[in-house]
């Protein structure tokens, strides 16, 4: 018969798990690739991208969006002006996903910095309780 792990058991750390939290490049990774990002980068396309669509669909939403397409528009304009406005769409989508990745890396930092400060109230409140 095989013995059924208990569920109440304390999961076992890694032995390196601070090292991995604290990595540069776990950090980026988790950047790139968090919910955050994904869902940044959907609230700034999604709504501008249907707006420019169909004009009906236009909502508030698209505001962020559109502040960054006229801003990528006016810029590439200046540079080449020849160029069909259906071109800056690759420059508004690598600039929407560059201000996602920043807005990740800010929730991942102040995840990592609650993590580390829960550890260490903990640490304290270990410490006080032995020095009762």
């Amino acid at each position: 018969m095989t013995a059924s792990p208990d569920p109440n058991a304390e999961p076992v750390p890694h032995p390196q798990e601070r090292e991995l939290r604290t990595s540069p490049l776990l950090l980026v990774r988790r950047a790139l690739t968090s919910p955050v990002t994904i869902a940044t980068y959907i609230l700034l396309v999604v709504p501008f991208a249907l707006g420019w669509l169909k004009t009906e669909l236009f909502s508030p939403l698209a505001l962020p969006g559109y502040v960054l397409y006229s801003v990528g528009t006016a810029i590439g304009n200046a540079l080449a002006p020849r160029f069909e406005f259906w071109v800056y769409w690759i420059p508004f989508l690598g600039s929407c996903y560059g201000l996602a990745v920043s807005v990740g890396a800010g929730c991942e930092w102040l995840r990592v910095r609650s993590a580390r400060s829960e550890t260490e109230g903990t640490e304290s409140a270990d410490e006080q309780r032995r020095r009762l």
